[in-house]
């Protein structure tokens, strides 16, 4: 059963829903807590967002659509000087739903960027200061702009860390499709597999109950080719600003890939606006390495 999952998610021959459900059917055979309550989470959501992985935290661009006096609209960035609380909770979103919806979603996406829009009553709340900011604007409606690659990169990020698992599952225990049987020290060592591979090595917290830990030891590869990212459209001011960026956050993984994706979102909305859409998915390959 393993062996055979593994090959049908590694070359891609179901999808990342099916391969969930399947890998269930293994959680309760190993008796792993952990494993089958992120399973279950993965595939129906996410019900709040104090569980969330970090993965499925991502940032944003904060946009608004905005009327003038003679009747015309347009949608433009959200600018709220005086009002902080506001611009930081726009500049953030948690993705809680169930991979089933987020692969049906990924697909039905025509646009290389995406809007959420946020209810009627916040974006009440917003229209007073926002036209203290912007006088002769009206408010219409507030969103959150993402790329549809951050989508992809959760899904993504979700298959890698199942195949990991399976893989060192199989690895550490070649009988699993066979009659395999617990004990205390299998039962270890599976939730040594699960837990690293999952939330990552560094882990004081309780995992089973849901908890999440970012990763502050890593790997560090810096490798970027700048004045490839130049010719797909990005602008000298924002590739210094990457460098920053990368030098500030050598030994912070989690605050390294949460500053690029934010860099990453602007960027991409500024290459979409110079109708060079194309050339966003050439630019997260060139960064992918700085968010996993």
């Amino acid at each position: 059963m393993i062996k055979s999952l593994i090959d049908e998610i590694a070359y891609d021959k179901i999808t990342l829903t099916q391969a969930l459900t399947r890998a269930k059917v293994l959680a309760f055979k190993i008796e792993n807590i952990t494993f089958q309550e992120w399973l279950k989470k993965e595939l129906e959501g996410y019900e709040t967002d104090v569980n969330l992985p970090t993965y499925r935290r991502i940032n944003c661009v904060p946009v608004a659509t905005v009327g003038d006096r003679i009747g015309r609209t347009q949608t433009i960035p959200v600018n709220f000087k005086d009002w902080k609380e506001a611009e930081q909770l726009l500049s953030n979103t948690n993705i809680s739903m169930g991979i089933p919806a987020l692969e049906e979603n990924y697909l039905l996406l025509k646009s290389e960027n995406c809007t959420m829009d946020l209810p009627k009553e916040i974006v009440q709340d917003m229209r007073e200061p926002f036209q203290r900011v912007n006088p002769g604007l009206r408010l219409i409606t507030v969103g959150q702009e993402l790329n549809k690659l951050q989508l992809k990169n959760i899904i993504e990020l979700t298959k890698q860390k199942l195949i990991d698992t399976l893989l060192q599952l199989n690895k550490e225990f070649p009988d699993l499709d066979d009659d395999f049987k617990t004990d205390r020290t299998k039962s270890d060592k599976i939730q040594n597999i699960v837990t690293n591979n999952i939330y990552g090595s560094n882990n004081p917290v309780n995992v089973a109950a849901g908890h999440n830990v970012d990763q502050k030891d890593f790997t560090f590869n810096s490798s970027i080719n700048y004045s490839e990212l130049e010719k797909l459209g990005v602008q000298k001011q924002e590739i210094e600003e990457l460098k920053t960026i990368v030098d500030d956050h050598k030994n912070d993984k989690s605050g390294l890939k949460s500053k690029v994706l934010k860099w990453f979102g602007t960027v991409a909305a500024s290459i979409a606006s110079k109708g060079l859409s194309d050339q966003i998915p050439a630019v997260m390959e060139h960064i992918h390495h700085l968010i996993n």
